[in-house]
C-alpha cells in the first residue's frame, strides 16, 4: 500500500461508543462518584462527537460544526473545570482553543489521571458464567481484552467467577453456582490466585453447597476457607467461615459442635453472643450507599451534564454521634467545609481487608488490529509515560491499520484525549467549515493540525503540497504553508 492511498483511507476519528451506552453512563454523574462523574465527563464527549458525525453524515453541516466544537470544549473543561462549554460556543467571537505541546502534555495527564479515578474494585464480569471453554480465536481476542483486568489471571477470574456464582444462588440455580466455582478453583489460572481470593471462593462454595444440602462436603470447603483467612489475619473472613461450618454441622445433626463452632466465630469478632455486648450499630457501606444516592441532587449545568450537591448530616445526627460515643473503631465521621448539613459516616476497612483490594491492574487500550496493556496498580496513579508510549509513541511511524481505533469503554475515550482534542476534532470542525464554503477558516481550522505532536508520518502527515482541499483563500492550490500538514479532509466517517 503506498502512502498515497494509506492518506486516501484513513479514518482519524476514533469510533464512539453506542449512544445508549453513552447516555447511560452520562446519567450516572447522579450518584456523586468520582469514577460515575469521570465516567460521565468521558460519555458527554463521545456522545457530542457520535451526533455531530450523524449530523455531518446527513449533510447538516452548521449543527455538525457546533456538535465537534462541544466535544472539544469538553475535553478542555477537563483541564479547567470552570470553563463554561455552552457560553463559549454562545459567544460571537469563539476563541480557538489553545494547541501545542504543553497542552498535550497536560491532555495526557488527565487522561493518565481519569484511568487511575476509573479502576474498579474488583474484576469486572457481565454477570453469566461462561457456558463454554473454547477461547475466542485470535483475531477476535482484542475484543475480549480491552479495559481493566487484575495482573494476576487467577485473581481476575475467581472475582468474575464470585460475581457470577452470587448470580446464580440468587437465581435459586446453587448447583450451578457449585460447578462454576469448582471448575474455577481447579483451572490452571487459579494456581497464581492470591490467598484471598482463594479463601473467599472457598467460603463462597461453601455457602453454595449448603444451599443444595451437601453440609459435608460444605464443612471442609469451609474450614479450609477459616484456615486460610485465619493465615492473611482476616479475622472477618474466618469468622464468616466459621458461621457456614456451624450451619453445616447443624444440618448434620451435630448440635455439640456447631454450638462451639458459632461460639468461636463471635469470639473471633470480640463478641459474646449478648446483644448487650455486641457493638452499637453504625451505617454500613450498603446504607451508605442509599444515604449517599437518597441525598444526592442531580443538577443540570453548561448545557447537560450532570453534577451533583451532596446534602451530608446535621452533627448532632445519631449516625455521627454515635461512633464517638462508643468509641467504634469501625467509623469514622468526616465533614464537607462551609455547609450547615456536612457531615457524613465513612466505614473503615479491616487491614486484612484493605491489603487484598491492593492488587496489580492492567488496562487494555485499544490501538489499531491490537490492544496494549498498560499497568494500573491500586493504589498507584497510572503513569503518563506509560499511556504515551502504549498509545502515542507507535502510532507515529504505525501502519494505516494501527490508525483505525474503536473505543471500547471510557479508559479508551481518556487515553486518546490527546488525539481527540488535537487532530480528530480540529480536522472534523476544519471539514464542518470547508462543506459550509467558509474555506479561510476551514484553512486554519486544517492548520492547527499541524501543531499535534503524534502526526503518523505515512498517513497523516506529508510533505507540502500534500492534496489538501484546494480553496480560495489559498488560491486554488494545496497547502503549502507548513512542512507537514494533514494529508487529507476525512473521507470516511463512523
Amino acid at each position: 500500500m503506498t502512502s498515497a492511498f494509506a492518506a486516501m483511507t484513513v479514518q482519524t476519528m476514533p469510533v464512539p461508543r453506542d449512544r445508549d451506552v453513552l447516555g447511560a453512563e452520562l446519567s450516572s454523574a447522579a450518584l456523586g462518584r468520582g469514577s460515575d462523574l469521570a465516567r460521565a465527563s468521558l460519555a458527554e464527549i463521545e456522545l457530542a462527537i457520535a451526533t455531530a458525525d450523524a449530523d455531518y453524515g446527513r449533510g447538516a453541516y452548521s449543527s455538525a460544526l457546533n456538535g465537534y466544537r462541544r466535544a472539544q470544549g469538553c475535553v478542555y473543561r477537563l483541564l479547567h473545570p470552570k470553563f463554561d462549554v455552552s457560553q463559549w460556543l454562545r459567544d460571537r467571537a469563539l476563541v480557538a482553543l489553545p494547541v501545542g505541546t504543553e497542552v498535550e502534555q497536560a491532555l495526557l495527564t488527565a487522561g493518565a489521571g481519569l484511568i487511575t479515578l476509573l479502576r474498579p474494585q474488583a474484576s469486572i464480569t457481565r454477570g453469566l458464567a461462561a457456558l463454554a471453554g473454547d477461547s475466542a480465536p485470535e483475531d477476535l481476542a482484542r475484543f475480549t481484552a480491552a479495559g481493566f483486568r487484575k495482573a494476576a489471571a487467577g485473581d481476575d477470574l475467581l472475582e468474575v467467577v464470585a460475581t457470577q456464582a452470587l448470580t446464580l444462588m440468587a437465581d435459586g440455580k446453587a448447583e450451578l453456582a457449585v460447578s462454576t466455582m469448582q471448575q474455577a478453583l481447579r483451572s490452571d489460572a487459579a494456581k497464581g490466585a492470591s490467598p484471598h481470593s482463594v479463601a473467599s471462593t472457598r467460603l463462597n462454595l461453601a455457602t453454595s453447597l449448603l444451599q443444595i444440602g451437601k453440609a459435608d462436603v460444605a464443612a471442609k470447603e469451609a474450614a479450609a476457607a477459616v484456615g486460610a483467612f485465619r493465615q492473611l489475619d482476616d479475622r472477618m473472613g474466618a469468622a464468616q467461615a466459621l458461621h457456614a461450618q456451624g450451619v453445616a454441622a447443624t444440618l448434620t445433626g451435630d448440635d455439640k459442635t456447631a454450638d462451639a463452632l458459632f461460639t468461636e466465630a463471635q469470639r473471633t469478632l470480640g463478641l459474646n453472643g449478648s446483644k448487650d455486648a455486641s457493638p452499637p450499630p453504625t451505617a454500613s457501606a450498603r446504607q451508605l450507599v442509599d444515604v449517599r444516592a437518597a441525598l444526592t441532587k442531580p443538577l443540570l449545568i453548561d448545557g447537560g451534564l450532570p453534577t451533583t450537591e451532596v446534602a451530608g448530616l446535621d452533627a448532632w445526627a445519631p449516625e455521627v454521634v454515635e461512633p464517638i460515643r462508643s468509641r467504634d473503631v469501625h467509623a469514622l465521621t468526616v465533614r464537607l467545609p462551609g455547609r450547615l448539613q456536612g457531615w457524613d459516616v465513612l466505614p473503615v476497612p479491616e487491614n486484612a481487608a484493605w491489603s487484598a483490594s491492593q492488587a496489580a491492574w492492567l488496562v487494555g487500550l485499544p490501538t489499531g488490529r491490537t490492544v496494549t496493556d498498560v499497568a494500573a496498580d491500586a493504589g498507584t496513579a497510572v503513569s503518563v509515560a506509560d499511556l504515551q508510549q502504549a498509545v502515542y509513541t507507535d502510532r507515529v511511524h504505525g501502519v494505516v491499520d494501527d490508525l483505525h481505533i474503536v473505543l471500547a469503554d471510557a479508559t479508551s475515550t481518556a487515553g486518546y484525549l490527546n488525539h481527540l482534542y488535537s487532530y480528530a476534532l480540529p480536522l472534523s470542525i476544519g471539514d464542518c467549515l470547508h462543506a459550509l464554503g467558509l474555506y479561510a477558516q476551514a484553512e486554519a481550522s486544517y492548520l492547527r493540525c499541524t501543531d499535534y505532536s503524534f502526526l503518523n508520518a505515512e498517513a497523516e502527515a506529508t510533505r507540502s503540497g500534500c492534496g489538501w482541499p484546494a480553496t480560495p483563500a489559498s488560491g486554488g492550490t494545496a497547502c503549502t504553508r507548513r512542512s507537514t500538514c494533514p494529508a487529507r479532509r476525512r473521507s470516511t466517517r463512523s
